[in-house]
């Protein structure tokens, strides 16, 4: 795989259905460090506070519920946890349903985290790498 390529996979990518790579371990980070999500046996589940801000950030594709274990996958290139099942899976249609997140041509897995992306995760407080970039033929603001 290119340097490139291989940036763009450590980057942002999706695993199965849910965000991976640094974007996906740095949004399971913000949930946790917000105690929107907080660690349970066997994976994380939903505090009531952050069940209502997920709805309200428009996190709304998948059924979410507070009483419930959200699974969670060892990030390939990180080392460390993303979510997954149907929270990840919510979180990977709100990046795309903002406009966030968006497939470049030919991707695959790959996802570009577009300037608005970039610039709204940052607000909520996502603590990105300094290296991120999007690919300006690909990005969509």
């Amino acid at each position: 795989m290119p340097a490139r390529s291989t940036a763009a996979f450590r980057f942002a990518r999706t695993c199965y259905r849910h965000p991976a790579g640094q974007v996906g371990v740095a949004i399971t980070d913000w949930l946790l460090s917000t105690s929107w999500v907080l660690a349970a046996p066997g994976g994380y589940r939903l505090s009531n506070s952050g069940l209502m801000c997920l709805y309200a950030l428009g996190a709304r594709s998948q059924p979410l519920e507070t009483q419930r274990t959200y699974s969670f996958c060892a990030d390939l290139t990180e080392k460390r946890p993303h979510l997954s099942g149907d929270l990840g899976a919510a979180l990977t249609d709100w990046l795309f349903s903002r406009e966030w997140a968006a497939r470049p041509e030919g991707g695959g897995r790959l996802l570009t985290i577009t300037e608005s992306g970039l610039t709204g995760l940052a607000s909520l407080g996502v603590n990105l790498p300094e290296s991120s970039s999007t690919d300006p033929k690909s990005s969509k603001n």
